[in-house]
């Protein structure tokens, strides 16, 4: 009866040794990292190229600078000219349009995290000008300019290199001024974007 209860003593003080070395080494082992999609990047700037428009030659882009974990702020920015040529029978030279605009935007990720895929909303503004020139006899320079505001609802798939893309739709309102008249306008946008963060 003694070495049976000698026997149940000694196997109940290995299962505790046993059980105070496996919580130990719980305790010392390092948390595990949250999932690649859950943690922001450490990136802090996304450089972008809007694809549709350079396809007729207009560049359109945009620096994006991370001033949170779901937000990005950054200058935008576009170009485009295009000459028609000369029309030799009656002296008509006319290029048009030349057309610039500068702004800025907002980025921000609904998941909280802005350097990681998911859904973004996009407010941004611009000031914009066009000028054209029709030379007949006399040199005549013409343009207006304007402003413009709106908001896009993009995705984003954002890979682990930087390479990201971004495609969405938006509404935008333009209100536009030239020497004679003003006119305004709300229109569509589609936004696809190529961009490396770093």
């Amino acid at each position: 009866m003694n070495k049976i209860i000698l026997s149940a003593m000694t196997a109940a003080t290995a299962l505790g040794l046993v059980m105070s070395q496996a919580n130990a080494a719980l305790l010392e082992a390092p948390a595990q990292a949250p999932s690649a999609q859950a943690a922001a990047k450490p990136n802090t700037m996304n450089i972008t190229l809007n694809v549709l428009p350079s396809i007729i030659g207009l560049i359109s882009g945009s620096l994006n600078f991370k001033v949170s974990p779901a937000l990005t702020v950054g200058p935008t920015a576009m170009y485009w000219a295009w000459h028609f040529g000369e029309d030799k029978s009656d002296g008509v030279d006319v290029e048009f349009p030349t057309i610039w605009s500068i702004g800025a935007q907002a980025q921000y990720a609904l998941n909280g995290h802005i350097m990681t895929s998911g859904w973004l909303v996009n407010p941004w503004f611009l000031y914009q000008s066009v000028k054209y020139n029709n030379k007949n006899d006399i040199d005549k320079d013409e343009g207006e300019s304007g402003i413009g505001a709106g908001a896009d609802m993009l995705y984003q798939w954002m890979w682990d290199s930087g390479v990201n893309l971004q495609l969405g739709l938006g509404l935008g309102y333009y209100s536009a001024k030239t020497a004679f008249a003003s006119a305004s306008s709300v229109g569509v946008n589609l936004q696809f974007s190529f961009g490396y963060a770093f």
